[in-house]
């Protein structure tokens, strides 16, 4: 029972320590993207703004069409490369937390199969 118990207390904390750490990368994670975004943002309405100027020649035009299109492709990139990391993250937590669970249990049955020795040594098995 004590050690039924230990491993119970055992996997809780574990479970809030990973619940802390995932909460605060994707908090990062979160911030993150708004400050670049809002970057991305002002950069769209620079070159928004000077699209719309009246004296723009034909190149000006095309090469601020050309650097909105890059912007926004880079913009599409990079959250994609941030769904990709939670994605892998989340499964290295499950990963870690499943090889947690099997090392905690093979600790239990070591000392269960300990226990048992001791008493079939000491002719004191439960009848």
């Amino acid at each position: 029972t004590d050690l039924i118990n230990e491993r119970n207390t055992t996997s809780a904390k574990i479970s809030e320590h990973n619940g802390l750490n995932q909460s605060q990368e994707e908090l990062t994670n979160n911030i993150f993207m708004q400050l670049k975004n809002k970057l991305e943002q002002e950069k769209i309405d620079q070159l928004i703004s000077s699209l719309n100027k009246n004296n723009s020649s034909s190149e000006e035009l095309n090469s601020s069409i050309q650097r909105l299109i890059s912007i926004l492709e880079s913009q599409k990139q990079s959250h994609d490369a941030v769904i990709s990391k939670n994605i892998t993250a989340e499964a290295n937590v499950l990963k870690s937390t499943k090889n947690d669970m099997i090392e905690l249990m093979v600790e239990d049955l070591g000392a269960d199969a300990q226990k048992l020795k001791v008493d079939i040594e000491n002719n004191d098995l439960p009848r």
